[in-house]
């Protein structure tokens, strides 16, 4: 007989995950386009495979559902030396990596800086030169001379 999923499960984390997992093929089913399944179809489908999956699990010879693989094995000193040299090659090539892009970073800001300078000075320049302008239109609109250009015939 196939026992409850409470009693499957060795943690109420290993249960939460599994509700997550489950919930998510209940809405998988759900909204299929097609509509071939409903909502009480996904939950038969789902609870088949649980009780399937446990007796599965309690039919293998020594194992319970609990561990299905049995307990793990230990890691090799070679193994383990090795994630460490890894590790280490990484901190070193991302630091080697981090000082190219802050070289890169700094050359970009000051070519920027400089742009900045150019561009504030033509900037300076052509708002002297609209302010030029104005004035003289100014000047010409409150002598009455810019009216009289325009009354003429061309």
């Amino acid at each position: 007989m196939a026992r409850p999923i409470y009693e499957s499960t060795a943690t109420i984390v290993e249960l939460s995950r599994l509700v997550v997992f489950y919930s998510r093929l209940v809405v998988f089913y759900y909204w299929q386009p097609s509509h071939k399944y409903d909502i009480r179809r996904s939950v038969i489908l789902i609870s088949t495979y649980l009780r399937l999956e446990d007796s599965f699990l309690d039919a293998r010879s020594g194992m319970s559902s609990q561990e299905p693989f049995g307990p793990p094995k230990p890691v090799s000193p070679f193994i383990r030396g090795a994630r460490w040299a890894l590790f280490v090659a990484g901190i070193m090539y991302a630091r080697s990596k981090q000082a190219l892009y802050n070289r890169l970073e700094a050359r970009a800001r000051a070519e920027a800086a400089k742009r900045k300078v150019i561009r504030d000075r033509e900037l300076a320049i052509e708002k002297a030169r609209i302010a030029r302008e104005e004035a003289e239109v100014v000047r010409k609109i409150e002598s009455g001379e810019y009216f009289a250009e325009m009354a003429k015939p061309n």
